[in-house]
C-alpha cells in the first residue's frame, strides 16, 4: 500500500469502530484536513508522515483514539509543574528548569509536541508533552532533532547544558499497590487499576483488615499516576471504608486517567472523599474502552464506548464529573520544586498534614 493508502484505510477503520469519532469535530472539518495531508502523504518519510496521521488524530479530542509511535527516550527524567517543564533525578535531588530543547525555545517545542497529542483536556496534554520531551521520535516529528542523533540537549534557566543519550533500558515497574500506617492514619499507594501477579486486590484488602487492630483516624488514598486498567477493581476497599465509616481523602493529579477516573469517581460517591492535589487527566465524560488496530503495521487505539459519569451521580457530584472540565480536587495543591530539590514527597506530606490537621479539628468528611 501506498502511504496515501494506508491513511485512507486507517481513517476508514477508525470511522467504523468508533463509537462517534465526530463527536467534537464535524465529519466535513476533518475531511478537509484529511484531504490536505493526503496531497502530500506518499512524498513523506515515515517520521513526518507519522506526524501527519498523529496531527490528525488529535482532531477528533479523545485521548483514547491515539496512534502508537515508539518513543525511543534517552535517560532523562521531565516534569510539568505550574506551567513549566523541569528537569529532574529524585534520588540526586535535582529539579531545574527548562528553556531551551536542542536550541530550540521550551514553549515553542511544548506546543510542537502537544499538536501530535489526542488529549480532552491541557492537564493530559502537559502531561503527554513532559513524556515526550526525552523521546527522540517525538522531537524528529516536530523537526527538533537530526534524525541521526541519538541524544537530546537541555539548556537549563540556572545556565547549565545537559545532554541524556538514547539507551535501551527497561523501567523499573512498581508496586500497583501497597499499604502502610502513621500516625492512625491509613496510607494506600494505589498506582494501577490491575491485579499484581499472585496478590490479588482482594487479598491485599484482607491484609489491611488483619493489620488493623483497630479503624484507623483516616485513609489516604494516593491516586497519582493512575493511569488505568480495571474500574472495579478498587471496590473491596471502598466497601471496608464505607462500613468502618472511615474519612477518606485522595491524592490525585493530571497522570490520573482512564479508569483511574473511575476510581475517583466511586470514592467521590460512595465515601464523599475530599480530594487533594491537581486537575486528573480526563473529565467525568469521556470516550474510551480502548480497542487496536492495525494497518500494514502502523497499530492505534480507536475508542468502543462513551463513559458518561453524569448519568450517575446526582446534581452535587456533577460539579466534579462532567464534560467541560477534568476532575478538579478540593484542595489545590500542588507539586513543590523547592520539595523536590530536598528529596521530599511535599504533595504528600502537605495532604497528610492537612488529614491530620483535620482530625485534630475534630472534622469528619
Amino acid at each position: 500500500m501506498t502511504k496515501k493508502e494506508i491513511a485512507v484505510e486507517i481513517f476508514r477503520l477508525l470511522e467504523e469502530n468508533h463509537k462517534n469519532l465526530y463527536h467534537d469535530i464535524s465529519k466535513e472539518d476533518f475531511e478537509v484536513e484529511l484531504n490536505k495531508f493526503l496531497e502530500k502523504a506518499d512524498d513523506l518519510d515515515n517520521i513526518h508522515f507519522d506526524a501527519g496521521i498523529s496531527r490528525l488524530f488529535a482532531l477528533f479530542k479523545d485521548a483514547h483514539t491515539s496512534y502508537f509511535m515508539p518513543w525511543k527516550c534517552v535517560s532523562a527524567k521531565i516534569k510539568y509543574i505550574n506551567g513549566k517543564y523541569y528537569l529532574y533525578d529524585a534520588e540526586k535531588k535535582v529539579c531545574e528548569e527548562i528553556v531551551k530543547v536542542n536550541g530550540f525555545d521550551i514553549q515553542q517545542v511544548s506546543e510542537n509536541l502537544k499538536s501530535l497529542i489526542a488529549y480532552e483536556f491541557d492537564s493530559w496534554a502537559n502531561k503527554c508533552v513532559a513524556d515526550r520531551l526525552s523521546s527522540i521520535n517525538s522531537l524528529r516529528m516536530i523537526d527538533c532533532v537530526k534524525n541521526n542523533c541519538s541524544s537530546i540537549e537541555y539548556t537549563l534557566a540556572n545556565g547549565d547544558v545537559v545532554v541524556s543519550a538514547w539507551e535501551d533500558f527497561v523501567p523499573q515497574e512498581k508496586p500497583y499497590y501497597s499499604f502502610v500506617f502513621e500516625d492512625d492514619i491509613l496510607i494506600v499507594d494505589y498506582f494501577r487499576c490491575m491485579n499484581m501477579k499472585d496478590y490479588s486486590f482482594q487479598q491485599f484488602v484482607e491484609d489491611i483488615k488483619v493489620a488493623c487492630k483497630n479503624p484507623p483516624e483516616a485513609c489516604l488514598v494516593d491516586l497519582r499516576g493512575n493511569s488505568g486498567g480495571s474500574s472495579e477493581i478498587i471496590l473491596p476497599l471502598i466497601d471496608w471504608l464505607k462500613e468502618n465509616n472511615i474519612p477518606t481523602y485522595v491524592l490525585m493529579n493530571e497522570d490520573v486517567f482512564s479508569s483511574g477516573t473511575f476510581a475517583l469517581f466511586y470514592l467521590k460517591k460512595h465515601l464523599g472523599a475530599k480530594f487533594v492535589g491537581t486537575d486528573a487527566g480526563q473529565g467525568g465524560c469521556r470516550y474510551g474502552q480502548q480497542k487496536t488496530l492495525e494497518v500494514e503495521g502502523r497499530r492505534f487505539g480507536c475508542s468502543e464506548k462513551l463513559f458518561d459519569f453524569t448519568s450517575w451521580c446526582d446534581e452535587e457530584l456533577r460539579k466534579y464529573f462532567n464534560k467541560d472540565h477534568p476532575i478538579s480536587p478540593d484542595v489545590y495543591l500542588p507539586e513543590n520544586v523547592a520539595d523536590i530539590r530536598r528529596g521530599i514527597d511535599g504533595q504528600k506530606k502537605d495532604c497528610f498534614k492537612l488529614i491530620q490537621n483535620e482530625i485534630a479539628a475534630g472534622k469528619r468528611l
